[in-house]
């Protein structure tokens, strides 16, 4: 299609004709004239868009796009995923952090609190370094406990250390309807300590969390799981 033609159709019409272009495409259109410059960074654009470390367009969407489906951030080298600055509002939030980049992760879900994203997150701890270096999780737990609208929190732990104690505050966001904790450890939290922490502190615990399902295995070849889901009882 001749670009002068594509150019006189309404905004909603050319939205329409741009939401089948991928987000590398979104920017280089952008410097075509000012109209796409603008209509490509419309919001209705990339609020299903899900992108990872691993795509050469994230660092730039993070830095113009207003909103994003989903974004997955590999913390295992020593350069972090997402730029400094970003306006970026993201929906679902995966960190896979290791044992050497848990304040990173931290600052990345504390950026996203103040800008009012996260709804869900998932995190996934699993060590990249040899070295007995000890998990100190308690920064990201403070960071997650900041989200005050987060709906879902997933965490996967690939450690095979007990992490889940240091996360037992977690269940005190207000917003939270649902808690999943994965482990390949031996986490003695799963036999209903933490399922009691939760419900020991009426004030401080989200209301109407009640326990979903508990440990379904502790094999040594099978995960143990918790899930935590908002109580549908009025």
């Amino acid at each position: 299609m001749d670009q002068s033609l594509l150019l006189a159709l309404p905004d909603d019409a050319l939205l329409a004709v741009l939401a089948f272009l991928p987000p590398r495409q979104l920017f280089d259109c952008r410097v075509l004239c000012r109209r796409l410059r603008d209509l490509c960074l419309h919001a209705d654009l990339w609020r299903r868009v899900r992108l990872s470390s691993r795509d050469s367009t994230l660092r730039a969407a993070l830095r113009l796009a207003p909103c994003l489906r989903e974004v997955n951030l590999y913390y295992t080298g020593e350069t972090d995923p997402e730029p400094e600055v970003t306006a970026c509002v993201v929906a679902r939030l995966k960190l896979f952090v290791s044992n050497l980049s848990v304040a990173r992760a931290s600052a990345a879900v504390l950026k996203q609190s103040r800008l009012g994203g996260v709804k869900e997150l998932v995190l996934a701890f699993d060590p990249i370094s040899t070295r007995a270096i000890k998990w100190n999780i308690h920064l990201l737990a403070v960071a997650i406990s900041s989200v005050n609208h987060l709906h879902s929190l997933q965490i996967c732990n690939y450690s095979r250390e007990p992490l889940l104690a240091s996360l037992n505050d977690l269940a005190g966001i207000s917003s939270l309807k649902k808690l999943s904790y994965t482990t390949l450890s031996q986490d003695t939290y799963l036999d209903g300590s933490f399922t009691e922490g939760v419900c020991r502190h009426p004030r401080r615990c989200t209301p109407g969390l009640d326990a979903y399902s508990r440990v379904v295995t502790k094999s040594a070849t099978e995960p143990a799981h918790l899930v935590l889901r908002k109580s549908l009882k009025g």
